[in-house]
């Protein structure tokens, strides 16, 4: 809890959270505002690989919506050419093209020549997970001329830096997904981002684009579902070819039960839906369990909270811009 300062009830803390905004505003990259830099970065992820090797097989690559499959009205998948595919000769080629020339040592500087392409990379200290993207990511991104320096940080810091200060250039995260995607989706308005003097937040990228706000408020408005759901996926296909966020795979959840003691179980979605803590407003559609004699008993679906399944796991990449002053209650606590 913050603590009100003398003037008018403004945070004792502020020069310190000002210093801090002013901090991210000197260190962060400008080349993480081009697209072109950002595209690159897309180009230079194996996402197959990143599944076969990283999650053993057991996910799904993520080429387009940050959504999951499991909500089928709403996922969004790029094909043809405007999927992104590993090539990192067009990643190379891209950032020719845009003036970002290799030094001596291998790394792109800005086309003006005033900075190297070293990013800051953020991840969890406690998802080991991680260090093993980490270490394909920087990797990859080596062999296209840019540098990662990646920051192990525990889960208040990780959300404080990506929400709040900004003190990162490219960060791993992941999405948690109701069956309204609204909060994934507002997660990347401009009013997600924190005001000058670091309060509210409940953004990671930054991101502010007038194309992506508009068809936000076009999507609260629309009440037919297949119309919205349209909408939805213009969004997502926003999100995929500016690449403030770039999606990188579906994880599998393994679950298991006890056959002596459930006979069945439909889940929420019926295809493919989660169990253990559910991915819609009850846990199950139903479920038959078994009696002592071995017969069935049938029972309804469970009231309770809303736990979401995860969605993907994304590689955030910091946009920058300038803060305003709306917010969302507790958005960043809903997703860490």
């Amino acid at each position: 809890m913050e603590h009100a300062g003398p003037a008018g009830g403004v945070p004792a803390d502020q020069p310190r959270r000002d210093d801090q905004r002013q901090q991210a505003d000197r260190r962060r990259h400008p080349a993480l505002k081009d697209p072109k830099v950002r595209t690159a970065l897309h180009y230079a992820i194996d996402k197959q690989k990143l599944v076969d090797e990283v999650q053993g097989g057991l996910a799904k690559p993520a080429d387009g919506s940050i959504i999951p499959p499991l909500y089928k009205d709403f996922f969004w998948e790029a094909s043809g050419a405007e999927k992104v595919t590993f090539d990192l000769a067009k990643a190379n080629k891209i950032l020719d093209d845009a003036g970002y020339k290799k030094g001596p040592d291998g790394v792109r500087t800005m086309p003006d020549g005033s900075r190297k392409l070293q990013f800051r990379f953020s991840i969890h200290t406690d998802t080991p997970i991680e260090d093993k993207l980490a270490e394909y990511l920087t990797g990859w991104f080596k062999e296209i001329g840019i540098t990662l320096t990646t920051k192990r940080l525990d889960s208040s810091k990780f959300t404080e830096e990506t929400g709040t200060t900004a003190l990162f250039d490219i960060a791993i995260s992941g999405w948690s997904v109701n069956p309204d995607p609204e909060e994934v989706l507002g997660t990347h308005l401009c009013s997600r981002r924190p005001t000058a003097s670091g309060q509210g937040g409940g953004t990671e990228s930054f991101y502010c684009d007038p194309q992506y706000e508009s068809l936000y408020l076009q999507q609260q408005k629309e009440l037919d579902r297949t119309k919205r759901a349209d909408i939805v996926k213009k969004m997502e296909e926003r999100l995929y070819t500016d690449a403030p966020v770039i999606a990188l795979y579906y994880p599998n959840d393994l679950e298991g039960y006890r056959k002596d003691r459930i006979a069945s179980i439909t889940p929420i979605p019926e295809d493919k839906g989660l169990l253990y803590g559910g991915s819609g407003y009850w846990p199950f559609y139903t479920l038959e369990a078994v009696s002592k004699d071995g017969a069935t008993a049938e029972s309804g679906g469970m009231s309770g909270g809303v736990i979401a399944g995860i969605a993907a796991a994304v590689v955030v990449v910091l946009i920058g811009g300038f803060f305003v002053l709306r917010r969302r209650q507790g958005a960043a606590d809903e997703r860490e």
